[in-house]
């Protein structure tokens, strides 16, 4: 082991980074964010609904609703933000949300403040899919959401997405899935657990700061989910935006990705 005062450098290997293909250190993404920095400057300077919306912020969400196949798609600077924002928007006194146990905290917290917005939450055992559907019988509301991680991270299983997706839809309930950990993993070309059930959500939350290689979030939705979000979700609305280097950087991913499908 290095003693305290050993300064020499050794070579190591990571297996504890959520930068799963490298992407991170890879020339065309370094080269997409120096070309934007040169072109644009290094801040965003403003939130995306006064001066922060760009060219690149534009295009990234677009490359991410066209890769992964949903009508739109909306950027928010860290997947946390993204799951609590997008919870708390779609609350309200009519809904039910219905999340599992060992969900991340950004969902343990993005239910906490949909449950101050009037919303009903109810915790189900990991994995139970019987419990979603009686959850799901019970309500008492007219609309109900059940949101998953798709790869949960502490112990490496799937969501039964193919089994919660049967039961949202003989409910007519909504299924959220944060894909975080799946996403550029997954699948045969990397696009999630949608891709690998062969289903797609109503929401699929992606973010960039894990096989992309850069940082931020996608929530992938609906048109009109999409249109609420930007008017709606406090961390899109009230927060400055991501750079335009990263934003450089995310499009230069997906296209990484889309054209080099080994990379999965």
């Amino acid at each position: 082991m290095q003693q305290a005062g050993d300064h020499r450098v050794r070579e190591a290997v990571l297996f504890s980074s959520s930068n799963y293909l490298g992407l991170a250190e890879h020339p065309d993404i370094a080269h997409a964010a120096k070309e934007a920095i040169d072109e644009y400057g290094v801040g965003s300077g403003g939130s995306r609904l006064t001066t922060g919306s760009g060219k690149l912020h534009i295009e990234a969400e677009a490359a991410v609703a066209s890769f992964t196949g949903y009508p739109d798609a909306v950027l928010f600077a860290s997947g946390y933000q993204a799951n609590i924002s997008t919870l708390q928007a779609l609350a309200s006194p009519e809904l039910t949300i219905v999340s599992d146990a060992r969900n991340h905290a950004s969902i343990i917290d993005g239910c906490r403040l949909a449950k101050a917005n009037g919303a009903t939450v109810v915790v189900t055992p990991h994995r139970d899919v019987e419990a979603v559907d009686k959850a799901l019988s019970t309500r008492t509301t007219e609309y109900a959401l059940v949101v998953t991680d798709g790869l949960f991270s502490m112990d490496g299983v799937l969501a039964p997405l193919s089994d919660l997706y049967k039961v949202t839809d003989n409910h007519g309930a909504w299924l959220m899935v944060d894909d975080a950990h799946a996403f550029g993993t997954i699948g045969a070309t990397g696009r999630g657990l949608p891709e690998h059930f062969g289903i797609r959500p109503d929401i699929q939350l992606i973010t960039a700061s894990k096989a992309l290689g850069a940082e931020g979030a996608f929530v992938a939705a609906s048109e009109p989910v999409a249109q609420l979000l930007r008017q709606q979700a406090r961390s899109f609305v009230f927060s400055t935006s991501p750079t335009p280097a990263n934003c450089a950087a995310i499009i230069a991913g997906v296209n990484l990705l889309e054209t080099n499908p080994n990379l999965v």
